[in-house]
């Protein structure tokens, strides 16, 4: 593809202008990893859930060359696709001094409502000499998938899609604590990947332009200012019933197409953070999306909702006490398009206090209560949603670290409700869930052995039924011939269901790490899981992985 050249080509001009200037660095380096998993999987009284065999290659390799990082990394499995081909990926992403370039596959993120995770088939660059900050990226943002038409694969009897393709342009000022960026997207579906004959089981091509800026603004030693904003032009299809308005036809000609199947979305938020000293810190956030706001950078977005947010934290006794708190309003029906609108409280509390290097305990509390309200119509109470859920954790621990031996044991207590305040839904939809842990281990540091157990009791209230699940896991690790080989035995024992229907699960695992030499390691697990009820059966699974550094 011509990018490809086009990337080469600029990677050796740069090479040749600044790579014999750097004779003082090392001149080639490389270093990375590669391994190669074997899967296996068999399974007696149930239908297999797993392939009987499977394997996965993986790697990732760093190349230095006279100071020019070069990442590259690479994913092959068995597991096929719509396309029947493995699942393959290779990009890499070369930096020097503040010269970055782009090229295969890569994930971009430019502006959280514009380009943000989106993995991009193509060539970029991210350009920041000084406080200039310039990037773009241009290539294939989605691949054509063809209809199958093997009856007998209705897995592969997918849905026809275009390939799209697309690029953005990111144009600042700044650095990374302290920066404003605009950035640009003009993304469109490719109407010549797909036969003519195929669109009749096919979405129409789209297309689509979006503007976003992001800031990060530092308005004294302890106020900041953060924003983003996006704007977003999207044409569910290019072929609709066009406009005849001639701004609309400039719009049309030089951004995105624009007709009757046209819409436009915002998105925006905005907030405050104050620190006036290392012991307290506050933030006041707002966030707005516009119903539909949608862009071909970004896989998925929550829209129509806005929301107001205080974060508060404190830091005292020498770190020994940290507290965080929060509290904020959630709405959505932004333009008052449903019926109805949902009002959503949400507030949250987090205690860290650790006084001595023994002993610490983490306590978490949340509270989140939804209301939903007729706007148009007056809703029926038999469906009015109303509902508060309560979520709190206790984590206390204790450690014991000594020459010879090392203990810790935790306990966990977890409770959350769901609270259904509509007399007509509670008796299925209202549950408290009570759940304990506790475990303990032991280290012997000098016999290089280590054991551990843990119980869990978990139970499920409902006002029609109870749900009990309790378990026991043992396990033992050991190391050999100095610790070159690891090896773990475990075994659990788990019961659940509802009284007088208990269910039995025993679980043998085995699994070890054996470092060959320097380079070269190998690991394996392998587990027995046996259910014991009125629909006995066993599964087997386990795999190897080999491992080379350099």
């Amino acid at each position: 593809m011509r990018f490809k050249y086009i990337f080469l080509s600029l990677l050796i001009f740069v090479f040749i202008q600044n790579g014999f200037g750097q004779k003082k660095r090392k001149p080639f380096s490389i270093n990375g990893g590669l391994s190669a998993t074997t899967v296996f999987y068999s399974a007696q009284g149930i239908k297999a859930r797993k392939s009987p065999f499977s394997y996965v290659l993986s790697g990732n390799v760093n190349v230095s060359i006279y100071g020019y990082r070069i990442p590259l990394s690479f994913v092959v499995s068995d597991k096929n696709t719509e396309f029947r081909q493995p699942f393959n990926q290779f990009g890499l992403s070369p930096k020097y001094k503040w010269i970055k370039l782009h090229l295969g596959y890569r994930n971009i993120r430019f502006s959280p409502y514009v380009l943000n995770g989106h993995t991009i088939y193509g060539a970029g660059a991210e350009l920041t000499p000084g406080k200039l900050r310039f990037g773009v990226i241009y290539g294939r943002f989605k691949r054509k998938i063809n209809r199958a038409h093997k009856v007998d694969e209705p897995l592969l009897d997918t849905t026809n899609t275009f390939s799209r393709r697309g690029y953005s342009v990111k144009l600042g000022f700044g650095s990374q604590s302290s920066y404003v960026d605009f950035v640009f997207l003009k993304v469109a579906d490719d109407t010549l990947s797909l036969p003519n004959q195929d669109w009749q089981q096919s979405k129409q091509p789209q297309a689509n332009a979006a503007l976003g800026i992001s800031s990060k603004i530092k308005l004294s030693s302890h106020l900041r200012f953060h924003a983003d904003v996006g704007y977003s032009l999207f044409t569910k299809n290019v072929f609709a019933r066009k406009i005849t308005d001639k701004d609309v036809q400039l719009v049309s000609n030089y951004l995105v197409p624009l007709n009757l199947s046209s819409q436009h979305y915002g998105a925006y938020e905005a907030g405050l953070d104050f620190k006036p000293s290392n012991y307290f810190n506050t933030s006041l956030k707002y966030k707005r999306i516009d119903p539909g706001y949608t862009t071909m950078g970004v896989y998925y977005m929550q829209n129509d909702v806005s929301n107001i947010t205080l974060n508060m934290g404190s830091n005292i006794w020498q770190s020994k006490i940290q507290v965080k708190a929060s509290v904020g309003l959630e709405s959505n029906n932004l333009r008052h398009l449903r019926k109805t609108t949902t009002h959503r409280w949400i507030g949250s509390a987090n205690l860290n206090f650790t006084p001595t290097k023994n002993f610490g305990l983490t306590a978490n509390y949340s509270n989140y209560s939804i209301n939903q309200m007729g706007d148009e119509v007056q809703i029926a109470d038999s469906v009015k949603l109303y509902q508060t859920n309560s979520q709190m954790m206790i984590n206390p621990r204790y450690m014991i670290f000594g020459k010879r031996a090392n203990h810790v044991i935790v306990f966990v207590y977890n409770n959350s409700q769901l609270n259904d305040k509509n007399p007509y839904t509670n008796q299925l939809s209202g549950f408290t869930l009570n759940n304990y842990m506790l475990s303990y281990n032991l280290n012997l540091t000098q016999q290089g052995l280590g054991v551990s157990a843990s119980y869990t009791y978990a139970k499920v209230s409902m006002k029609t039924a109870e749900n009990t699940n309790s378990s026991f896991t043992l396990g033992v690790g050991k190391g050999f011939f100095k610790n070159k080989l690891r090896l773990r035995f475990s075994q659990l024992f788990s019961t659940s269901g509802p009284q007088g229907a208990k269910q039995l699960l025993i679980r043998p695992a085995i699994s070890g790490n054996y470092k060959i030499a320097k380079h070269h390691s190998l690991k394996f697990k392998c587990y027995l899981k046996s259910s014991i009820s009125d629909n006995n059966y066993t599964e087997t699974s386990g795999d190897f992985t080999y491992t080379f550094h350099f």
